[in-house]
């Protein structure tokens, strides 16, 4: 938004004066208020709230047009806190809370009050005492502020102790989240200003005496108060006249919220501007009562002169002649700009005003009547007939100027009220045909509810006569005012106000019709629906619900939309008791019904017959399906609880016959159980026998097995020796000589033969060594296996053995091969260090070494029991081949690194010389090749 789009907005030329503007603004936000108020729906309250939020930006706008100060400023502007710069837009057309909604779990919010700069005031439901009160709600913003929280917390918990007549009770303080609020007793009637507005709209200055009894009983008030707090925000807005007369004064520490922050923002010090001292402007800490008593001056200045006291002051009684010369020095005083100017407090105030000790003439009849009639009465001495209540003032006394100017000033509220009430329905009814047309166009879910709306209040109250028979009264009244028949005509007066009042009520009760007519459908048909379910009749609920009904029908047609609002509510109610008659109904029938299966259940079991106790029970029910279809369910729900009482009778009557049944049956289940469990032993132990013989089988065959492939197993027991060149016989790749500890292990009795290897051939998991090589023409049985390679060992001989025999086999390390082949012994063969004749086939051992390999044990065997551990055939070993001992480990495991691709051979075959079948000798070959003096052993761990 511009500018120019903000002065369209206010319907004014662009080359407007300040003042235009901000005429135009005040017209424009009263207009848009007034349609807030009486929006009869929150999607109404919601568009004007934002038409407001609207004007608020163009008032932004047009605020840099410098703007002239009034000569002449209104009283009525010039003192109301939403009038300053960045107040009035807090709280004006901005709906904090909603109806219906509920606070803190416990006050629920019926009606939108009113609203001010600092928050808005509802009419909220206690529901936890029951009643209805004054809810007041402050801005969120307000609280933003720590300190501001802090100060506004402790003033109002001092006001909930406050107890006056003339004070606002304060319930308590609260906060729903972010949202704080004050809960007040709810009162009826009007606060001072719009009392003040009223008698300057009707010419009816305040008396003398009116401004005397104003003062004392809000000086009463600051009186107390100050014993405790300062109110600081004492102004016309926070001063109630009730219905009874009497004078409140409420909101102390509101004004506490507002800091020094927020002072430069607004223009405003905690509290109205033109109501405050001073000392609040500057921002001063240290306030006290003398500034409530310059509030209170500036009050009681302006409820005489009907002027603000601001700048340079006008002596009052240049305004008005007839106030005393002592009550004119007493505001002044207080009008001082200095506290220590003021008097020292209220009290002295009051007494200087006029009034002897500080208190004014109690609250009498007079406040009806006038001042001067009471002071009259008085006067005459009739004061002990106040007592009784048996006086007729209005025969016995005269009206007075102050009776007159009071009735005045009553028919002047009435006429506002009904300018207002009025004006409501006209808003209401213009805003119920805009929102017809809207929803036609937009095929609105609403319309129905809508048009109905508009159907019924057209036929009933702007169809009607009610509005021309208000009319004609109002006119009547018009012409008793002409003739100064003030008391005809304020009757009169109010009883239009109370008819206008009573068409508005109706106007917005029958907004709800149609919803509640919907919900009284819906409920109605739940109930046909369990009814028919149930086969159930119309009892009293539905009898009554039939009578709202018809009730509403009639209301309905006469205009009395909250009667008939009242009469569906109540049909909806009798019809949720009737249905929730049928739910008790059905849970007790569905109770009997559970107790009667489990009589059924029981007679089956047992092979029972019904007793005396089934017969009842099943006539109870009986009875019971009767009433519920007369309707009659109270009773009906009685006769299920009497039959479900005589099922459960009939259960117990046939206890100890159960008791006697079923311990025959736990008998006999007993001895089934007990032939059963015989029988599945009897088969146990036969598959047991079974499977230890399959298992002694398998074993039988498994150590067949591993007799045939593996042979003879030599346990070498664990110990340590010295490994290499001992005799100083041998090579270098035999030194350097070393400590070696080995740990016990099995090793086969003699070299892997021909018979032990066979099987793996057959298998087809090694391959048939006839086809590389053979056994040379030399013969096979138990000569040792020749022509394998490591590589056929490991990754095919072995993995088939383990897998075939279930156990773990492996070539041994060089240092087992050693220490098993030396036996102990040191020398260069077990034996000695001579290979002598005849204990190995080798060259020079004593036999013809070119002729094949001998079968095995041939020869003894070494102190271990192994056989052949010296020539034959050389037996590969596990490690990878390192040309010395350098670095070899110290204990028998496999010797890692090195030349893996060749692989240790040990033991020498029938072709070394004598030298090469020594204990220490060591070779190598090729892990891949094969040969015909080339053979092995396996070894296993323990």
């Amino acid at each position: 938004m511009d500018k120019q789009q903000a002065l369209a907005m206010l319907s004014i030329e662009p080359n407007a004066n300040a003042e235009d503007i901000k005429s135009a603004l005040a017209a424009k936000r009263t207009q848009i208020q007034q349609k807030y108020d009486a929006a009869p729906t929150d999607a109404l309250k919601e568009k004007f709230s934002q038409m407001l939020t609207q004007l608020d930006e163009a008032e932004a706008l047009l605020r840099t047009i410098d703007e002239p100060v009034s000569k002449n400023p209104s009283p009525l502007s010039q003192t109301k806190l939403a009038d300053l710069p960045g107040m009035g837009a807090a709280t004006e057309g901005r709906a904090l809370l909603s109806e219906g909604q509920t606070l803190a779990g416990r006050y629920q919010i019926k009606a939108h009050i009113g609203a001010g700069g600092m928050g808005a005031v509802y009419r909220a439901f206690d529901q936890s005492m029951g009643r209805d009160i004054a809810l007041k709600v402050l801005l969120p913003e307000l609280f933003k502020n720590e300190s501001a929280r802090a100060r506004f917390l402790n003033e109002a918990r001092i006001s909930q102790q406050l107890s006056h007549p003339n004070i606002v009770n304060v319930f308590d303080v609260q906060n729903d989240g972010e949202l704080y609020f004050l809960t007040m007793e709810l009162l009826e009637g009007q606060d001072l200003r719009q009392v003040m507005e009223n008698r300057a709209l009707a010419r009816q200055p305040f008396t003398v005496e009116e401004v005397q009894e104003i003062a004392a009983a809000i000086g009463a008030a600051l009186t107390y108060a100050h014993k405790f707090t300062v109110h600081r925000d004492l102004k016309p807005e926070n001063v109630w006249l009730t219905e009874d007369g009497d004078y409140k004064l409420m909101d102390f520490g509101i004004a506490q919220v507002q800091s020094a922050s927020q002072r430069t923002k607004t223009g405003a010090a905690m509290g109205t501007a033109y109501y405050m001292a001073p000392e609040q402007l500057k921002g001063q800490k240290d306030i006290d009562g003398r500034a409530d008593q310059y509030a209170l001056a500036v009050m009681l200045y302006e409820l005489l002169s009907g002027e603000v006291p601001a700048g340079m002051i006008e002596p009052l009684n240049q305004h008005r002649k007839d106030v005393p010369k002592k009550m004119v020095a007493a505001i002044h005083q207080g009008l001082a700009s200095k506290p220590d100017s003021r008097f020292a407090d209220i009290e002295q105030f009051l007494v200087v005003l006029g009034n002897k000790g500080g208190a004014f003439l109690p609250a009498l009849p007079w406040k009806n009547i006038g001042l001067a009639a009471g002071v009259l009465i008085a006067l005459l001495g009739v004061g002990g007939l106040l007592s009784s209540g048996s006086v007729d003032w209005a025969s016995l006394l005269p009206k007075s100027k102050e009776e007159i100017a009071a009735q005045k000033a009553n028919v002047a509220k009435a006429q506002g009220e009904i300018k207002v009430y009025k004006q409501r329905l006209e808003s209401g009814r213009r805003q119920l045909d805009s929102d017809v047309r809207d929803a036609q166009r937009n095929s609105d879910k609403n319309l129905v509810a809508l048009q109905h709306w508009q159907d019924i209040t057209e036929r009933a109250i702007f169809g009607g006569n009610q509005i021309t028979e208000l009319e004609g009264q109002l006119s009547m009244a018009e012409t008793l005012l002409r003739e100064n028949a003030f008391e005809q005509a304020q009757a009169t007066i109010a009883a239009v106000s109370e008819g206008y009042k009573a068409l508005w009520q109706e106007f917005t009760a029958a907004e709800s019709t149609y919803a509640y007519h919907t919900q009284l459908q819906f409920a109605k048909s739940n109930w046909q629906s369990a009814a028919r379910a149930g086969q159930y009749g119309a009892g009293q609920f539905v009898q009554s619900a039939e009578e709202q009904t018809q009730i509403a029908l009639e209301t309905g047609q006469a205009g009395q939309f909250t009667r008939q609002r009242n009469a569906i509510i109540g049909a909806i109610g009798h019809y949720q008791s009737a249905l929730r008659e049928i739910k008790r109904t059905e849970e007790e029938r569905k109770a009997a019904a559970a107790v009667k299966a489990e009589w059924q259940a029981i007679k089956r079991k047992y092979s029972l017959t019904d007793n005396a106790a089934v017969i009842t029970a099943k006539s109870l029910e009986d009875n019971a399906v009767q009433q519920s279809i007369r309707g009659l369910l109270s009773a009906a729900m009685g006769k299920y609880q009497q039959a479900a009482q005589q099922w459960q009778q009939a259960i117990n009557n046939e206890r100890e016959n159960v008791a006697r049944i079923e311990r025959q049956r736990v008998a006999a289940e007993a001895e089934r159980t007990r032939a059963a469990a015989a029988a599945r032993a009897r088969a146990a132990e036969k598959a047991a026998e079974r499977a230890r013989a399959a298992a002694a089988a398998a074993a039988a065959e498994q150590a067949r097995l591993v007799a045939t492939v593996v042979g003879e197993l030599v346990t070498i027991p664990a110990g340590s020796f010295r490994m290499g060149d001992l005799t100083g016989n041998g090579e270098a790749e035999e030194r350097p000589v070393r400590t070696v500890s080995i740990r016990a292990f099995k090793m086969q009795a003699h070299e892997v033969t021909w018979a032990q290897y066979q099987p793996c051939i057959d298998a087809g998991a090694c391959s048939d060594n006839r086809r590389d090589g053979g056994d040379n023409g030399w013969g096979e049985a138990n000569s040792p296996i020749i022509n394998v390679s490591y590589v056929d060992i490991v990754n095919h001989y072995i993995p088939w053995l383990n897998k075939t025999t279930g156990q773990r086999f492996r070539l041994p390390s060089e240092a087992e091969w050693e220490y098993a082949a030396r036996a102990g012994s040191t020398t260069d063969y077990p034996w000695g260090n001579s290979v002598g004749s005849n204990r190995a086939k080798c060259k020079g051992c004593g036999d013809d070494w070119s002729t094949n390999p001998k079968p095995v044990k041939s020869f003894a065997p070494n102190e271990f029991g192994l056989y052949d551990m010296h020539g034959n055939v050389w037996e590969w070993v596990a490690d990878c081949w390192h040309k010395s001992y350098q670095g070899a480990p110290k204990t028998g495991d496999v010797w890692p690194g090195g030349n893996c691709n060749m692989r240790g051979l040990r033991g020498g075959s029938l072709y070394s010389d004598s030298d090469g079948v020594r204990s220490a000798n060591r070779n190598a070959g090729a892990a891949s090749s094969r040969s015909i003096d080339f053979g092995f052993r396996l070894v296993q761990d323990l």
